[in-house]
This record gives C-alpha cells, sequence and structure tokens, in this order.
C-alpha cells in the first residue's frame, strides 16, 4: 500500500460537519484517531463562514469512488475480452474492483473494530477516496467522517447503499405494513441487532461493487423497498454477478460477514476472471 499523498501534490480535501460540535474536542480527537493503511482520517477542523469542515491530506491524483466512476467515459460492451482490453489500452489508471473490495473490508472492519463507524450512511461511494499507485493501479481509501462526533444517528440523504435491516429500521412503515411478505420479513429482521455490523456492511459493500462494475448507481432516488434489488442486466461478469447477489441477500442469516466475504473473494486462492476497469 501506497501513502495517501506525496510533496508537492498535496491538497485538502474538506467535508462539512452536519453537527454541532466543540471544535478544540474535535481537534483533540482527531489527534488521538487510530491509523489504518485503507482509511484516510481527517488532519484536523477548519471553521470557514460560521461552518465547521473536516480537512483531510490528498492528492491531486485523486477523487471519490463516486466521481471516478461517474466521470469515467463508458465501455461498449461488445464482448468481455473485447471490453477488458478497450479499458486497458484507453486507461493508463486501472481499477480492480476485487482489489478495492479487499481493501475496503480491511478499512471497514477496522473502524468496526474500533467503534468508529456508527451508521451505513458513511458506507457509499462519496465516502471512499481513490488514487493511483506508482504502477497506476487504483487504490481505495475509506474516508473516516467520524460519524459519532459529526453526524446525528443516521444521515439519511442517502439510503441507496443500507442494508435491508438498517432500512427497515430507518423506514418504521416497513413493520407495520399490511402485505404478507412485508411482514415476514419485519418479523425476521426484528430478531437481530440492527447496530452497524460486519453483515449489513457487506450488503453495502455488494452495492458498492455492484456501482463499480456497473457504473451505474444500484438505485434510482430514494429507496425504501426493502426488497428492492439492482438491475443485473449491468453487469456482464457472471462471477462479479455471483458475488454482488451473495452480498446483497436480504436474509441476514444468509449473508456472510466481512470476513467470510474476504475469503469468499480473495483472488490469492483462485483465478478470478473480472473485468479491470
Amino acid at each position: 500500500m501506497t501513502k495517501i499523498y506525496n510533496e508537492p501534490t498535496v491538497i485538502e480535501y474538506k467535508i462539512k460537519i452536519t453537527n454541532k460540535c466543540d471544535e478544540d474536542q474535535l481537534n483533540e480527537y482527531i489527534n488521538r484517531l487510530p491509523q489504518h493503511p485503507c482509511v484516510l482520517n481527517p488532519v484536523r477542523v477548519v471553521r470557514e463562514n460560521r461552518e465547521m469542515w473536516l480537512t483531510y491530506k490528498v492528492t491531486t491524483k485523486g477523487t471519490t469512488l463516486q466521481k471516478y466512476i461517474l466521470n469515467k467515459p463508458a465501455q461498449r460492451h461488445t464482448g468481455r475480452l473485447t471490453s477488458r482490453i478497450s479499458g486497458l489500452f484507453h486507461h493508463k489508471k486501472r481499477l480492480n474492483p476485487i482489489q478495492i473490495m479487499m481493501q475496503l473490508i480491511d478499512g471497514y472492519e477496522f473502524l468496526l473494530n474500533n467503534h468508529m463507524l456508527t451508521g451505513q450512511s458513511n458506507i457509499n461511494p462519496e465516502s471512499i477516496w481513490i488514487e493511483p499507485d506508482d504502477s497506476g493501479n487504483m487504490i481505495a481509501f475509506i474516508i473516516n467522517t467520524v460519524e459519532s462526533m459529526t453526524m446525528g444517528e443516521y444521515d439519511s440523504s442517502n439510503t441507496a447503499y443500507w442494508s435491508p435491516e438498517m432500512l427497515s429500521k430507518y423506514n418504521h412503515a416497513a413493520y407495520y405494513d399490511t402485505t404478507p411478505s412485508i411482514q415476514s420479513l419485519s418479523s425476521k429482521l426484528k430478531r437481530y441487532d440492527t447496530r452497524p455490523s460486519t453483515i449489513s456492511a457487506v450488503y453495502s459493500l455488494g452495492l458498492i461493487l455492484y456501482f463499480i462494475v456497473a457504473r451505474h448507481e444500484p438505485f434510482e432516488g430514494t429507496r425504501v423497498n426493502v426488497y428492492e434489488k439492482p438491475f443485473m442486466n449491468f453487469i456482464h461478469d457472471d462471477r462479479i454477478k455471483k458475488y454482488i447477489l451473495i452480498a446483497i441477500d436480504s436474509d441476514v442469516r444468509e449473508r456472510p460477514t466481512l470476513q467470510q466475504f474476504r475469503e469468499f473473494i480473495d483472488p490469492r486462492k483462485k483465478t478470478i476472471n473480472c473485468v479491470i476497469l
């Protein structure tokens, strides 16, 4: 893993704080944050125009995963091999979706184990920073937004990447719907802890993998249907499609943990014919 930045290309990336926080207390907390090679911690808090911002040290070569995927020219899917060759010849920066997943799994597991991830709203492409290493391969870093101090219980601005159990907890209508299928799912979900877990994180990562490969948001608009699954016709790699479907299983008893998902997709254990974007 290379360093996140190198002089003199270092710049500041800012994220607005949505909660009222004590600036000195937050800066002191940031200075004590544990480090991880796949996590991008803020370096300080700044106040501008009566608003507070978290600042991060990044490089001009990087961007968020959201911008990278949506701003990247679409490839014509005339065939898997053609798509792979086209990607390699037309883009010096290569993004291997499985390698990105492995890095994100390590980072989110670290955040969960250290109680630094308080809600699934932080697991989405806008909270992932990517940039090329010295070989031109894109590597991923989770942007640590220090949720426990800077945000409320849930950031409901983007529910597209939430797991069914987290979405059901937020969308209380799902608990009281008279439709038998909804009632069945609700009673099933109530038996499980709806706090952030490695199982709920896997669901979000499955949708992020979908976003990387499909180059398309998994859902349009605000998502309220816990049963809804993304349109899989955008995925042209059968093995990647299998990984996604396993990760987004709505039954938490069948969905793997982060550790199990890492072992399942580990490229060192098998040959993976995934597309390098």
